[in-house]
């Protein structure tokens, strides 16, 4: 149960940064 929540905390933290690398690429690429 705690290495669920663990990667769910990690899953929050890490996909908004991801997010926002995508859209740079993106932005640069455009």
């Amino acid at each position: 149960a705690v290495q669920k929540q663990v990667s769910e905390a990690l899953d929050k933290m890490v996909g908004m940064p991801v997010a926002a690398v995508n859209v740079y690429i993106e932005d640069v690429d455009g």
